[in-house]
């Protein structure tokens, strides 16, 4: 079925050695009966692209609800519905890829962008060393797919230990790629300008900006207490 092997393509794009060992696509059961299907968004291009709920409610052999909630596309359906939720997710992807940029025009802005601002440029790798913090950006391309990327922000503590060797020390975030190239450029800016010192940051860990084990590790090193 078309449905079957496009879902597992895009999830192979999406393989990087960390985001399957996540949360992944989960495809199970229910005893309506039916079926769940849950694919995480968080790590993904569609993470903030809205998604308009799908009811179908005919009886209990024929319904079936389509969803995002918590960055998971949700789908339920019952026996017959498997192949009907996957093509509205299918669907979905399908129309959103119209406003993701192509990779190398994100490259070039970004490059051109970053050089102004004096961040250091090395390949798909941009750095910028302050007093406190350096602030980092680069783009990682997807084993599966030329045209699949994920940009990444990074902020490092100057005073803990160097990344990637203790990357305790280090906050990354993955920035969403919807839209333009400049609306992706201007998104991490925004992230960077939001965290911009040590305060900032200490500030986003006590209020769980982050991810927990992130925030306790952090504020640990930096012998900080709730």
């Amino acid at each position: 079925m078309d449905e079957i092997n496009w879902i597992v393509e895009w999830f192979k794009s999406y393989c990087d050695g960390d985001w399957e060992h996540g949360n992944g696509i989960s495809i199970e059961t229910i005893d309506n009966p039916g079926w769940s299907i849950k694919i995480w968004l968080y790590e993904t291009k569609l993470r903030d692209v809205d998604f308009e709920e799908i009811e179908i409610e005919k009886g209990e052999c024929d319904w079936m609800l389509c969803r995002v909630k918590d960055y998971f596309f949700e789908g339920f359906g019952d026996p017959d519905k498997l192949v009907s939720i996957l093509r509205v997710f299918k669907n979905w992807v399908g129309q959103c890829e119209v406003h993701f940029p192509k990779k190398q025009e994100v490259v070039s802005l970004f490059s051109h962008k970053f050089k102004t601002l004096k961040f250091l440029e090395t390949g798909q790798i941009w750095k910028k060393p302050t007093e406190e913090l350096t602030f980092m950006c680069n783009i990682e391309n997807s084993k599966w797919s030329d045209e699949t990327y994920y940009v990444n922000a990074s902020i490092l503590i100057n005073t803990l230990e160097s990344f990637p060797h203790a990357p305790l020390g280090n906050i990354e975030v993955q920035i969403d790629t919807h839209g333009t190239a400049e609306d992706i450029f201007n998104r991490t800016i925004e992230w960077f300008n939001k965290y911009d010192s040590i305060k900032k940051l200490i500030d986003g860990c006590k209020k769980r900006d982050f991810p927990a084990i992130i925030c306790d590790n952090i504020l640990e090193q930096l012998n900080i207490r709730l």
